[in-house]
C-alpha cells in the first residue's frame, strides 16, 4: 500500500517538474535603479558571484517569474530581475549595429554604460578621431586605451577619413614614436619605433599612416613619421675604404646590416645620404659613413658638388609642398612655377584656411570645430577644417622629410646649431645667412607665439625693381610663408561657404599667406583695421603686389616681446 501511494505522488508531482523545467524566455536589454547581486542559482540565499552597480546595462534570460541569467565582467550568474527598466538597445557586435567615425566637439565622458549618470570610466578628449558603434538614440559604445565604453553622442561629429593605398616607400622618426593598434584616439601601443628605424609605409588612414614593423600591421600619426628622401646621385668614382665598416640597407642608423667592408677594399662611390655614402665592391652594396672613405681628391670634390647642389634641391622640394596651401592665381607661386622650375599646384581654390590648433591634412575644408576657445573661435561652433601656424609648418617640414619642429616657444632654446642669429642684420641681408624652411617664430606681447618660414627674397621669385613700385626698395628683404591672421581669407571663404550653401559654418580668420618680413608699418601704402570691438582686433599692413595682399610682418616690431630663427636639420 505505500509503495502505490509513493508511485502515485510522483506521479501527481510529474507535471510540476515540468514547469519548472520550462524553456527561457527571449533575452532583452535593462538595468537595475538600485545594486543587485549576481548569484550562482536561480533562488534567493544561494552564493553570490559578484555584485552588479546600479544602472548597469545586462542582457538577461528569464528562467523563471523572479530570476534571469546575466553576466557582468565576465561573470555569469543569475539575477532578481523584478522592477527592471528595459533599453532598446542595440548590441555593437551585432551585424545590424552601425560604425561610424568622428570627432567630439567637446570634451565628454566614457561610461560603463550607455545610461545617464552611470559610472565614468574614462575622459575624452575633444578634436581627437574615435570610431563610435550606435547602441541607442543617445549613446555609443567605443574601445579607449584597451577599455570599453559608452559615450553619449549629442557633441560627436561624424567624418569621412580618407584612407587607401600609396606605392611603398621607407620612413623613420627622430624620436621614440608609438605605433598604434588602430588609427584612433587612445588605440592600444603595439610598438614603439625606436629612433633612424626604418619602418615601410604603404597606406594612409585619415591622420595617420599605415606601417608594416616587425611582421605587424601599425597606425603612427602622420606628422611622426619622415619619408626617406632619395640619394642624391653622383658621377661613380672610385674610393678605398679606410676601416671595416658594416655596410647597412639603409642610411639610416639602426638599419640592418647587409654585410661589411673590409679595411683596404676598392668600391665604386655612386651617391650619397646625409652622412652616408653608396658604395659597391661588385658583390656588396650598400650604405656608409662618408668617414669611412679614405680622403681623395675623387671624394672631395664629390662631397662639393654635393654641398652646392643640396640647398637648390630641398629648396625645391619645400616649396612645391608648401605653395599647395596657397590659393590659386597667386603671383608668386606662378613665378616659381614659371621661372624657377616649381611645380606646385594649389590645393583648394581660395587656398588653405586657419583653425585655431589645427593640426592634421584630413581635416582641411571639413567642418570642425576647434578644441579649445579663443579670441576668434569657440569651441560650440563649427569652422572650416585648417592649420594653425605650427599645424602647417610641421605638415611643411615632415611632407619634406625633415625633423619635427619643436614647439614654438621652445625654439628659444634650442641648441646652438639650429639657431640662426639675424639679429644684428639688416633685412636685406637676412636672405645671405637664411635657408628656405628656416623658421622665424615670434612671441606675441601678452601671450601667444606665431611661426613663419623662409622662402627667399622677390629677387629670387625673378622680380625686377623696374616692375616693383612701391615695393623696390625691399627687393631683397626676406619673405616667409605662414598659416595665420589676414585680410583676405575671411571673405574669400565666406565667398565660398556662400557658393556651397552652407550657413552653419562660421568663415576662418586666416589661412596661408606669403608676407615680406621687416618693412616699416608706416611705409605701407595700404592699411586695414577689421575685426573692431572685438578680442581679435588686427590692423593689417601690405603692398599689392600684382593684385595681390602682400602683407608685413615686423619682427623687431613693439608688438612682440621676442623672435628667433629656428633651422631645422634632416638626418
Amino acid at each position: 500500500m505505500l509503495k502505490r501511494l509513493t508511485a502515485l505522488l510522483l506521479i501527481a508531482l510529474l507535471p510540476l517538474a515540468a514547469a519548472a523545467e520550462a524553456p527561457a524566455q527571449e533575452s532583452f536589454y535593462a538595468y537595475f535603479k538600485d545594486a543587485r547581486w549576481l548569484r550562482s542559482e536561480p533562488a534567493a540565499g544561494t552564493p553570490t558571484v559578484v555584485n552588479v552597480p546600479e544602472r548597469t546595462l545586462l542582457k538577461l534570460t528569464p528562467v523563471d517569474d523572479k530570476y534571469a541569467h546575466a553576466a557582468y565582467k565576465g561573470q555569469e550568474g543569475y539575477i532578481y530581475y523584478r522592477e527592471y527598466v528595459p533599453v532598446d538597445y542595440i548590441d555593437p557586435h551585432s551585424p545590424e549595429a552601425v560604425t561610424v567615425e568622428g570627432f567630439f566637439g567637446a570634451p565628454v565622458y566614457m561610461r560603463q554604460s550607455p545610461l545617464k549618470n552611470s559610472s565614468r570610466e574614462a575622459d575624452l578628449p575633444a578634436d581627437a578621431r574615435f570610431q563610435i558603434t550606435y547602441v541607442t538614440d543617445e549613446y555609443a559604445y567605443l574601445t579607449y586605451e584597451g577599455q570599453e565604453g559608452y559615450v553619449y553622442i549629442a557633441d560627436f561629429v561624424t567624418m569621412a577619413y580618407q584612407k587607401g593605398a600609396t606605392d611603398p616607400y621607407v620612413a623613420f622618426t627622430t624620436d621614440p614614436t608609438p605605433a598604434y593598434a588602430t588609427p584612433y584616439y587612445g588605440a592600444v601601443v603595439g610598438a614603439e619605433i625606436q629612433p633612424y628605424t626604418p619602418v615601410t609605409v604603404d597606406g594612409f588612414d585619415g591622420d595617420h599612416l599605415t606601417i608594416l614593423y616587425n611582421g605587424q600591421r601599425l597606425y603612427v600619426e602622420q606628422g611622426e613619421l619622415m619619408r626617406l628622401n632619395a640619394d642624391f646621385a653622383v658621377d661613380a668614382f672610385a674610393a678605398v675604404i679606410a676601416r671595416n665598416a658594416s655596410a647597412q640597407e639603409y642610411p639610416l642608423d639602426n638599419a640592418a646590416l647587409v654585410g661589411e667592408f673590409k679595411k683596404n677594399a676598392e668600391v665604386t662611390v655612386d651617391a650619397f645620404h646625409g652622412e652616408y655614402a653608396h658604395v659597391t665592391d661588385g658583390a656588396l652594396a650598400g650604405y656608409i659613413h662618408y668617414s669611412n672613405l679614405k680622403s681623395s681628391k675623387a671624394t672631395e670634390q664629390a662631397l662639393q658638388a654635393l654641398q652646392k647642389q643640396v640647398e637648390r634641391i630641398e629648396a625645391q622640394r619645400y616649396l612645391n609642398i608648401a605653395f599647395t596651401m596657397l590659393e590659386e592665381g597667386n603671383p608668386i607661386l606662378e613665378r616659381f612655377n614659371n621661372l624657377c622650375g616649381g611645380s606646385a599646384v594649389p590645393r583648394f581654390r581660395y587656398g588653405c584656411p586657419y583653425l585655431w590648433a589645427g593640426m592634421y591634412e584630413s581635416s582641411l575644408l571639413r567642418a570642425r570645430h576647434p578644441s579649445s576657445d579663443s579670441n576668434y573661435y569657440f569651441t560650440d561652433k563649427l569652422y572650416l577644417g585648417g592649420f594653425d601656424c605650427i599645424g602647417f609648418a610641421r605638415w611643411v617640414h615632415n611632407k619634406a622629410g625633415m625633423k619635427k619642429l619643436p614647439a614654438i616657444s621652445d625654439s628659444r632654446t634650442s641648441p646652438r646649431q639650429n639657431l640662426v642669429d639675424v639679429k644684428k642684420l639688416a633685412f636685406s641681408q637676412w636672405k645671405d645667412r637664411l635657408k628656405v624652411g628656416d623658421c622665424v617664430n615670434l612671441g606675441y606681447n601678452g601671450g601667444g607665439y606665431h611661426i613663419a618660414m623662409y622662402i627667399g627674397t622677390l629677387r629670387s621669385f625673378g622680380y625686377s625693381e623696374a616692375e616693383l613700385d612701391a615695393l623696390a626698395p625691399y627687393i631683397d628683404y626676406p619673405l616667409a610663408i605662414h598659416c595665420g591672421m589676414n585680410n583676405f581669407h575671411t571673405a574669400w571663404y565666406a565667398q565660398y561657404l556662400k557658393e556651397q550653401g552652407i550657413t552653419s559654418v562660421t568663415p576662418p580668420d586666416g589661412g596661408v599667406t606669403i608676407s615680406i618680413l621687416g618693412v616699416p608699418f608706416e611705409n605701407a601704402p595700404h592699411t586695414e583695421t577689421m575685426w573692431k570691438g572685438t578680442k581679435n582686433v588686427k590692423t593689417f599692413h601690405w603692398f599689392d603686389l600684382e593684385g595681390y595682399n602682400l602683407t608685413i610682418i615686423n619682427p623687431t616690431d613693439a608688438a612682440y616681446r621676442w623672435f628667433c630663427v629656428y633651422r631645422n636639420t634632416e638626418k
